[in-house]
């Protein structure tokens, strides 16, 4: 075996990750949507464990005014015979960076092999023993040895801290956290500067030995304290020790929950980030740091910071403040100490608030502003030294003291958080011990050199030795421009993304997106679930059926064998094939095969075709049929308007059946009506009194004042209710190619089936814009987030109310994954949603109504009613000026939105009547009926689809007539109050125009008007509309019935109420959780059944109409309903009051009924 090989033996991969590699986006996801609080006990728990962490960066911030103070000493000065400038200052303040150097060739395989901790303890020790020889030295060159030692032991804390700082953090305050770091630099600085300044009134030698005895009071609470702190969690991953590191992200990050997102996440990111290559098990080996074109940007800065941490003027003003202040004129040893003791201070002041605004304003701004300001501070401080100096003007004097602070103010604002936390953050796990080891290298050799060569420049130069940094300032601002990458909001695996693009500093200036997270895994998966064959084999043979034994043993269809996936990183069960290994046919594919020219995918796989054989149907006869149906009821209600003032004056003469239609017409279904234009749109009238509130505050509730007491005006409720919070997120969602297929078809199977406005042009348009991902602003765009998110939303609502119980996927878990899906997908769209409200095109109108319906979905009528609005305004303003595109398909999308919207506002309107209507109940008449379009890739689905929606739109109409000629405040007040003989030829005509709708029905919606089971769920939802349509037919006799209570009634009219109360309970029994009712019409369902069930409840109060209620099992339908309507709100996070008010009138309702049997 060769060493490589064996090297990579060496690592043992990790096979006990519970989430699949699929589930990290949307662990990404509910990671970055989750509230978190800096306040909870975990918190502080992890600011405990960093605190000790923290105490490294005191110790090299003591140093740093330590040196500078007492080498502003007199005892110190005359103990071992040295100038405050000149060579031998600087290599005594130098030695302590010459030290930090041969320790990096240890601190990597220290951290690498034994983990941080072992690293920070390491240095302690070290830290210890050296300060035991500096102390007590008594010439200079102990003194240089115990100094040496320092800077040895202080380069393992500088490695090993910022590491475990960085990889403990917690992933929302990341940048506050590991910049916190950095500037207890400072809170080391003002302890050893007011250390130094008490102790420099003694005279003794122990004015310059006290301080350096301090040194050992933080070594030594870090060498204790390491063995009290958990291990960084990466570092246990890279050592396989998974089970470990994740019970400490629940600890400290996940609030004691082993599977709380932000845990999977960092777990998840951490596993596919370890790379097998293993190269921090070879300690010897730096060259993974350079070897890349990705490794050399990150080693660019890397290198930047350390260097650049150095050379920008912070050391001469930390180590020679006190010469600083000197050169300025003031040569009182107190004053210069004292103002050495109020610098660090201010200095930590800003640091603390950079430490703060690194989340918020970034990375590079705060890098490159800020050293543009020090070189200004610098060239200012030149100026008024000079002055000083030669004019001993006292003005100068103050402000050069005062340019020093703000410089130190600001620099420490800018780099000193970021200076260890920028150099962890843009190295990757496996290279982080090393390279923040060769960081530290850098930073010492830049350090030996500034020190060093400052104590002579400031001999010879004096002043003007600043303008070597406003020089060299600047030269780092066009350096940290064009090379350092914005490292904001992203977490340290993420980082791989930026730097594997040609151009990293651009790509990080761009916004974050799912393909960060998702470029993160390079594992190959094998996958081949039961499920995906069947799905495979439903998208390949057009008629989505499996195929038969004897067909698959033909190789007709043929079943792929198990493929290797490339993980993605996406949605569940979320796979990208790659192009090398198999092509797939895409579900959308443009083109169809005829047989003789065959897809690609049997072309390759050596199988026959058989896909396009079947001729497409003609969907022309029985959408004929519906629609010539139409038309004739068009007419006979016509012919009912027009016959309504006759009906004033002599209909009580005429003696019509109840079961007979009262008005003929020569219509007929072959002989279009040359007047159609003229007929009266089927618009329900502002003034209806229909609605479950308008029942509940007539005279018939009278008798029951506890459910009047617990009613409040619907609209009231809704506009009182909070609006759908959108979530800002910083990531934006992307889906390979399988998931996109898998939402979309389930778009097609349940939305674009009941309101197929979507045609399959355009979802081709939608899917390739799914597969490139979301980075545009377009409406496309928003169309295809919006199409994901109803997509999922529809797949939750089947799981969620479905009959038979799922396979292969934890329920509740998946109902949370498909709720997240969908409002990351809409949350996303709303933020584009603006681009189509000011655009009037096909495609911009397309967003709207989706998104009105998605607002359906969320059971918000009023925000539904305001995106449906407009949705119709601009239908109306494209149906009358034209789409402009000259493609039909777009004009026949804009009439079916059209009739969408129509639907959609008058199931709003018959419940919430003061509602403005947008118009397109006004120009109905005017506006052709749905007519072809290929919105499904199965032509027998596209048949189908225009089939329910002509039947749902032609119902629509009946019933907004129905309320129109019924319910209209004007007419129902005259209906109810006169004689019950106006109303029977009214009733009979609208009842046998039900009847006929019924009766042309295609085979697939056929139902029967009882309590049987129907053949598909279409039909059954197609039912419950005949039955709320027949109730409200009936519905004035039984009005009649309970208004004169007292009086006798014909039969007729106790027939038609019997007829109203056994539609209402049928309505009621056979009422289940259809697709449509749920994600589309669950509000208006709420309302409707609580007045439905008052109808029961007022009629057992009358022995005429009690026998036709009490033969049904009403006692039942409270229960029936409550647990519905309680099932269809527990999605939502958010529930609908008027709904919630609806539960609860169901309930009192339910109870009163049961006092009355």
């Amino acid at each position: 075996m060769a060493d490589n090989e064996k090297d990579l033996a060496d690592v043992s991969h990790i096979n006990d990750i519970d989430a699949a590699s699929s589930d990290a986006i949307l662990l990404a996801t509910a990671a970055d949507t989750t509230a978190y609080s800096p306040w909870s006990l975990p918190m502080f728990r992890l600011y405990g464990v960093l605190s000790i962490a923290y105490l490294c960066g005191c110790l090299n911030g003591f140093d740093g005014s330590l040196m500078g103070a007492i080498n502003a000493m007199t005892p110190y000065q005359n103990y071992y015979g040295v100038g405050s400038t000149g060579s031998s200052t600087g290599l005594v303040f130098a030695i302590y960076n010459i030290g930090s150097i041969p320790a990096v060739v240890l601190t990597g395989p220290v951290n690498d092999y034994l983990g941080r901790r072992a690293g920070m303890f390491t240095g302690a020790v070290i830290i210890i023993i050296g300060t035991c020889i500096q102390a007590p030295s008594v010439n200079m060159h102990m003194f240089i040895a115990g100094r040496f030692l320092l800077g040895f032991g202080v380069s393992f804390c500088c490695v090993s801290a910022p590491c475990y700082v960085s990889e403990m953090a917690h992933p929302k305050w990341r940048g506050t956290l590991t910049g916190l770091y950095n500037t207890c630099w400072y809170i080391g600085s003002i302890v050893a500067s007011w250390t130094c300044y008490g102790s420099a009134f003694l005279k003794s030698n122990w004015a310059f030995r006290i301080p350096i005895w301090c040194q050992l009071v933080s070594s030594v609470i870090v060498a204790i304290g390491v063995f009290f702190l958990p291990e960084s969690p990466r570092w246990l991953v890279a050592q396989d020790r998974v089970d470990e590191a994740r019970a400490i992200l629940a600890k400290y990050h996940g609030e004691g929950q082993a599977d709380h997102p932000i845990v999977n996440l960092q777990i998840s990111e951490m596993y596919y980030q370890i790379q097998t290559d293993a190269s921090d098990k070879r300690w010897w080996d730096y060259s993974a740091l350079f070897k890349t074109r990705n490794a050399r940007s990150r080693l660019i800065c890397v290198m930047g910071m350390a260097f650049f941490g150095q050379w920008s003027g912070n050391s001469i003003s930390s180590y020679y403040l006190p010469e600083m202040m000197k050169t300025a004129g003031i040569d009182d040893e107190h004053t210069q100490l004292r103002l050495n003791g109020i610098y660090p201070v201010l200095c930590w002041v800003g640091a603390v608030l950079g430490a703060r605004m690194t989340d918020r304003i970034g990375r590079r701004p705060l890098l490159i502003y800020s050293i543009l300001f020090s070189a200004i501070c610098f060239a200012i401080i030149t100026g008024t030294t000079k002055i000083s100096v030669e004019n001993h003007n006292k003005m100068a004097t103050n402000a050069t003291i005062t340019f020093v602070y703000l410089f130190g103010i600001v620099f420490s604002f800018g780099w000193t958080p970021l200076q260890s936390m920028y150099i962890a953050e843009t190295l990757p796990t496996e290279t982080r011990a090393k390279g923040t080891a060769l960081g530290n290298f850098g930073s010492n050799v830049a350090g030996t050199v500034v020190q060093y060569a400052s104590g002579p420049a400031f001999k010879h130069l004096t002043y003007y030795f600043y303008l070597v940094f406003v020089a060299w300032d600047l030269i780092e601002a066009v350096v940290i421009y064009f090379f350092f990458v914005e490292t904001k909001e992203r977490t340290l695996e993420e980082l791989e993304e930026v730097f594997s693009d040609p151009h990293p500093v651009k790509k990080s200036l761009q916004k974050r997106s799912v393909n960060t997270v998702a470029a993160t895994l390079k594992d190959d998966v094998p996958i081949a679930p039961t499920s995906w064959k069947k799905q495979f084999r439903q998208l390949h043979c057009p008629d989505h059926t499996l195929c038969s034994a004897s067909a698959q043993a033909d190789s007709s269809c043929s079943e792929p064998t198990p493929i290797y996936f490339r993980s993605q990183l996406i949605w569940p069960t979320v796979r990208r094939l790659p192009s090398a290994k198999i092509q797939v046919r895409p579900i959308l594919s443009a083109g169809k095969c005829d047989g003789r020219q065959p897809c690609s995918w049997c072309t390759d796989n050596d199988v026959d075709c058989f896909y396009g054989h079947q001729q497409q149907p003609n969907v022309q006869g029985k959408s004929d049929k519906i629609l010539e149906t139409v038309l004739r009821m068009d007419g006979l209600l016509r012919s009912i308007h027009e016959n309504l003032k006759l009906t004033k004056q002599n209909d009580r003469q005429r003696t019509a059946s109840i079961s007979t239609p009262r008005f003929n017409s020569s219509l007929s279904p072959s002989t279009p009506d040359n007047d159609f234009a003229k007929v009266a749109n089927a618009t329900i009238p502002s003034t209806h009194i229909s609605a479950t509130e308008d029942l509940l505050n007539s005279s018939v509730a009278a008798p029951f004042p506890s459910l009047r007491a617990q009613f409040r005006p619907i609209f009231q409720l809704e506009s009182h209710s909070q609006p759908v919070p959108f979530q800002p997120r910083s990531i934006r969602p992307v889906f390979t190619t399988e998931e996109a297929e898998r939402l979309l078809t389930s778009f097609q199977l349940n939305v674009n089936f009941w309101y197929p406005t979507v045609s399959k042009t355009t979802l081709q348009i939608l899917f390739d814009k799914m597969q490139n991902g979301f980075n545009g602003n377009s409406c496309e765009d928003c169309a295809a987030l919006l199409v994901l998110a109803l997509g999922a939303a529809s797949e939750l609502i089947k799981l969620v109310h479905s009959s038979v119980e799922p396979r292969g996927f934890e329920s509740r878990q998946h109902q949370s994954e498909l709720m997240t899906m969908a409002t990351v997908c809409f949350d996303e769209a709303m933020k584009l949603l603006s681009v189509a409200y000011m655009e009037v095109s096909t495609i911009s109108t397309q967003c709207v109504f989706l998104a009105a319906l998605y607002c359906s979905f969320l059971q918000r009528p009023l925000q539904t009613w305001g995106h449906l609005n407009t949705a119709a305004a601009k239908c109306r303003s494209l149906i009358a000026y034209g789409t402009g595109s000259g493609n039909p398909e777009d004009e026949e999308c804009i009439r079916r939105i059209f009739w969408s919207c129509y639907i959609i506002e008058s199931d709003l309107i018959s419940e919430l009547s003061h509602l403005p209507q947008s118009g397109v109940a006004e120009v109905e008449s005017e506006v052709p009926l749905p007519g072809p379009l290929q919105t499904h890739f199965n032509d027998a689905e596209t048949e189908a689809s225009v089939l329910y929606f002509l039947s749902c739109v032609s119902i629509r109409r009946l019933l907004n007539r129905v309320h129109h000629l019924l319910y209209a405040e004007d007419k129902h007040k005259t209906h109810i109050n006169s004689r019950d003989d106006s109303l029977r030829g009214l009733i009979a005509e609208l009842d046998h125009q039900l009847v006929l709708w019924r009766d042309t029905l295609p085979d697939f919606l056929r139902f029967e008007d009882d309590t049987r089971d129907c053949a598909n769920e279409h039909a059954a939802f197609v039912r419950q509309r005949y039955l709320a349509c027949k109730s409200v037919i009936y519905r004035p006799y039984v009005e009649i019935v309970l208004k004169q209570i007292d009086s006798a009634h014909t039969l007729e009219t106790i027939e038609g109420a019997a007829r109203c109360l056994t539609a209402s309970c049928n309505h009621i029994s056979n009422l289940r959780s259809f697709g449509q009712t749920v994600l589309i019409d669950t509000w208006i369902c709420s309302l409707s059944m609580t007045s439905t069930m008052f109808i029961i409840l007022v009629s057992l109060r009358t022995a005429a109409l009690r026998p036709s209620v009490v033969q049904h099992k009403i006692a039942e339908y409270g229960p029936h309903l409550q647990n519905l309507l309680t099932a269809w709100i527990g999605v939502m996070p958010q529930k609908s009051p008027s709904i919630q008010q609806s539960i609860r009138l169901i309930a009192e309702i339910e109870n009163l009924i049961r006092d009355s049997l």
